[in-house]
């Protein structure tokens, strides 16, 4: 008896192309003339691609320098104002020493204004008394007239 034959594998059927809009040609498909011109585009091509994988990397070093730099200068800023806060420290003193001088010396000054004015007008008041006096006792022919309000209406 013979053996029953196994069917044959199917063949394989292409995969369909997937059309992303590009035309690749395989490398078999290129002519002697595309390959001559291939050959001189090869060393611009070369240094495109260093070109921008060297912008990449300053960029990536330019990131590091930027967040070391801005540590640093905050370290040294903040060492700046300790050393400004330390040198004006004594200036500040010394400026509140002076506003307090100058307020006591100009609370004396009212104070002694206060009492020059007030010994003024107590001497005012003794040098205007004769001068009252003298206007409370004049003669009839001037009554009414003061050297304050000048002579009454209708006279002289």
């Amino acid at each position: 008896m013979a053996l029953p034959e196994s069917p044959a594998p199917p063949a394989p059927h292409p995969e369909p192309a997937v059309d992303d809009g590009a035309t690749t040609v395989p490398d078999d498909e290129l002519g002697p003339v595309s390959r001559i011109l291939a050959v001189p585009l090869i060393p611009f091509v070369a240094a495109w691609e260093a070109a921008k994988a060297l912008g990449r990397g300053v960029v990536a070093a330019g990131r590091w320098a930027r967040g070391w730099l801005v540590g640093v200068g905050r370290a040294v800023g903040r060492l700046i104002g300790v050393a400004g806060r330390a040198v004006a420290w004594p200036f500040r003193a010394g400026y509140r020493v002076l506003v307090g001088l100058a307020a006591t010396v100009w609370d004396g000054m009212v104070h002694a204004g206060r009492l020059v004015v007030a010994r003024l007008a107590a001497v005012a008041r003794y040098a205007a008394a004769p001068v009252r006096a003298a206007d409370a006792s004049s003669p009839p022919c001037c009554a009414g007239s003061s050297w304050r309000r000048g002579p009454p209406p209708g006279r002289w």
